[in-house]
This record gives structure tokens, sequence and C-alpha cells, in this order.
């Protein structure tokens, strides 16, 4: 082997010999910090990225919010509670719908506080059946949105029932009276308008089938099965969205 190849190999040598070590160690310190990273994390955690990083990135923009009390008097207080994840919003709309053709309107806008919460209140006015949707539009062009379960808001009305001895004749809206017809008489409303009741705990919705009563002071006449359905005596003061 000639001189200059010789001090070729040595050389080699002598840097391999320097450069082992140096790797071995990083490889242990490497190692040492992975192990330390994973045993404060709990493992699965990339290197490098700290958990607090790492946690926006699996929120997904949401929010979650319910209604504290689904039926109320006309003119109680309407309460939304919920919470905003993963949007930079200040506040939140509640939309209120009568379903009537009438649109979306705001009922209230409430802030969003320390860790997403917010609760919007409002004062309920006339009664009805209404859809509920909260809104968030966030400042980086963010938007979520929830509907929620339907509201009902209930007017005081006094009512008797109906049935027997008008059976199989048919009523001023053109249907067939028979003891199982869930339906009411009333003397303004259209055929076919959709009411709910409500008498203790029980809630039934009824279409409008006939005219009556026409006693003095009273506003409705439950059909036999309606009356059964709402455990509603003879006669007596009962709710209604209508």
């Amino acid at each position: 082997m000639s001189p200059k190849r010789l001090v070729r190999v040595a050389n080699t040598r002598r840097t391999a010999a320097t450069i082992l070590p140096i790797a071995v160690l990083c490889a242990l310190a490497f190692g040492s910090t992975a192990n330390a990273a994973d045993t404060q994390t709990g493992g699965g955690i990339e290197l490098g990225v700290s958990p607090i990083t790492a946690l926006p990135a699996s929120v997904q923009p949401s929010v979650t919010a319910r209604l504290l009390r689904r039926h109320l008097r006309a003119g109680a207080k309407a309460t939304v509670r919920g919470r905003v994840l993963g949007v930079a919003a200040p506040r939140v709309d509640i939309l209120i719908s009568s379903g009537t053709g009438h649109g979306w309107h705001r009922a209230a806008s409430a802030a969003i506080s320390v860790g997403g919460r917010f609760s919007g209140h409002w004062r309920t006015d006339r009664p009805g059946r209404f859809r509920i949707a909260v809104v968030v539009d966030g400042r980086n062009g963010g938007h979520v949105s929830r509907h929620l379960n339907a509201l009902y808001v209930f007017r005081t009305g006094h009512a008797s029932w109906y049935g027997p001895g008008f059976y199989g004749h048919t009523t001023a809206c053109g249907g067939r009276l028979t003891a199982s017809v869930v339906g009411v008489a009333n003397k303004t409303l259209p055929c076919g308008t959709k009411v709910t009741f409500r008498y203790g705990n029980r809630t039934v919705t009824a279409r409008v089938i006939d005219r009556g009563p026409y006693i003095a002071g009273r506003d409705w006449d439950l059909t036999a099965a309606t009356k059964r359905k709402l455990g509603f005596p003879s006669t007596g003061t009962v709710l209604s969205t209508r």
C-alpha cells in the first residue's frame, strides 16, 4: 500500500473513532428526551409538540345548548344555556321562529365567558310553538349553529268536552266525529289549525275540527279522545298555544 493511501486510511479510522462516540451519545440523549416526553404526556405525543399546542387542532368548531324549560306560560322568562368550542367569538345569538312564514328574529344575545359557556334569556310575549336556534359567527370567519327542541308558550283558557250524541255526524270542518278522533272545537280558528294543549304534566296536539263551544266563557270543546289523553275533567282551565 502506498504511503499516501495509508495516510488516507488512518485519517478515515481516526474520524470514525471520533464521530462514533458522539453519535452514540446523541442517540442516547434523544432517547432519554423522547422517554421523558412520553412519561410526562402518557405517550402518543409527537416529539417537539406540547399538549397545549396540539389540543386546539383536535377541537372541532361546535356549539351545544339546551332550553332549561320547554313549556312556559306567556310572559315567563325563557333561558338557553350552552357552550361554544373552537370558535373565537364574543357573543352568541339566540334566534326564534314561529314557523308561520315570518322568518327568524333574534330573541337574545349572550356573552361567551371563559371556557366558552353562555346563558341567554328573554321574556316570552305571546303563546305559540316556536323553533329555537343558537348561532355563533367567529371573528376568523368561523360559523356554527344548532337547532334546539321546540319551545311551547301557553295561555290560559276555559274548556269543556263533547262527543256522545254527535258520533257518526259530520263536523263543521267536514270530518266524521267518532270516540277515537283527537280534535278540538273552536269558534274562530281556521279548520285544521294545530293547537297544543297542556294539562298537568300532559301535552297533546290536536287540530281544529269543529265549531264551538257555545257556552259563555269557554274557549275550547275537546273531543273525548283529546280529553282522555290529557287526563282532563269535564270542565276546567287548560293551557293552549293559541
